[in-house]
């Protein structure tokens, strides 16, 4: 029946849930300037330049 729902699977779901961050969050948005024409003057090695970007930005935090 719609609604109805087992506890040990509302259990099973809820402790799967990824945590909630408690305090501060901070968004970081970044650009690539000039990334339009990067991506055309480098094609497939542009992905490179995008991971070693969001690598940066992984070890800054």
């Amino acid at each position: 029946m719609p609604g109805d729902t087992d506890p040990a699977a509302a259990r099973e779901q809820e402790s799967t849930k990824p945590s909630v961050p408690q305090g501060t969050v901070t968004f970081v948005f970044t650009d690539i300037e000039g990334s339009t024409e990067l991506l055309k003057r480098l094609g497939d090695r542009y992905a490179g330049v995008v991971a070693d970007h969001r690598r940066i930005l992984r070890r800054s935090s």
